[in-house]
Protein backbone atom coordinates (compact mmCIF):
# COMPACT_ATOMS: atom_id res chain seq x y z
CA UNK A 1 0.00 0.00 0.00
CA UNK A 2 0.96 3.50 0.30
CA UNK A 3 2.95 3.35 3.49
CA UNK A 4 5.37 0.56 1.95
CA UNK A 5 5.95 2.44 -1.37
CA UNK A 6 6.69 5.21 1.00
CA UNK A 7 9.07 3.96 2.82
CA UNK A 8 10.68 1.65 0.09
CA UNK A 9 11.43 4.79 -1.49
CA UNK A 10 12.63 6.30 1.31
CA UNK A 11 14.72 3.44 2.08
CA UNK A 12 16.29 3.98 -1.24
CA UNK A 13 17.00 7.13 -1.14
CA UNK A 14 18.84 6.37 2.35
CA UNK A 15 20.81 3.42 0.46
CA UNK A 16 21.77 5.77 -1.99
CA UNK A 17 23.23 8.46 -0.03
CA UNK A 18 25.40 6.23 2.15
CA UNK A 19 26.58 4.18 -0.84
CA UNK A 20 27.65 7.85 -2.62
CA UNK A 21 29.09 9.10 0.40
CA UNK A 22 31.27 5.75 0.63
CA UNK A 23 32.45 6.58 -2.42
CA UNK A 24 33.90 9.74 -1.92
CA UNK A 25 35.79 8.36 1.11
CA UNK A 26 33.51 8.78 4.39
CA UNK A 27 32.73 6.00 6.58
CA UNK A 28 30.44 5.74 9.23
CA UNK A 29 32.25 7.44 11.82
CA UNK A 30 32.50 10.45 9.70
CA UNK A 31 28.81 10.26 9.83
CA UNK A 32 28.75 9.66 13.50
CA UNK A 33 30.50 12.67 13.90
CA UNK A 34 28.68 14.79 11.29
CA UNK A 35 25.38 13.98 13.54
CA UNK A 36 27.15 14.93 16.74
CA UNK A 37 28.17 17.61 15.32
CA UNK A 38 25.11 19.02 14.27
CA UNK A 39 22.72 17.99 16.49
CA UNK A 40 19.95 20.92 16.41
CA UNK A 41 20.00 20.93 12.16
CA UNK A 42 19.53 17.19 12.50
CA UNK A 43 16.66 17.51 14.51
CA UNK A 44 15.19 20.76 12.46
CA UNK A 45 15.67 18.24 9.18
CA UNK A 46 13.96 15.07 10.78
CA UNK A 47 10.99 17.10 11.65
CA UNK A 48 10.93 18.41 8.00
CA UNK A 49 11.28 15.00 6.44
CA UNK A 50 8.62 13.72 9.14
CA UNK A 51 6.10 15.97 7.64
CA UNK A 52 6.94 15.30 3.94
CA UNK A 53 6.58 11.30 4.67
CA UNK A 54 3.25 11.65 6.46
CA UNK A 55 2.62 13.93 2.94
CA UNK A 56 3.72 11.64 0.47
CA UNK A 57 1.72 8.96 2.64
CA UNK A 58 -1.77 10.90 2.78
CA UNK A 59 -0.91 11.35 -1.27
CA UNK A 60 -0.96 8.08 -1.73
CA UNK A 61 -4.19 7.14 0.45
CA UNK A 62 -6.28 10.15 -0.83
Amino acid sequence: GALEKVFENFFADHIAMIELLEKQGFNEMDMKSFILENGDFIQERQNDLFIELGAKILGHEG
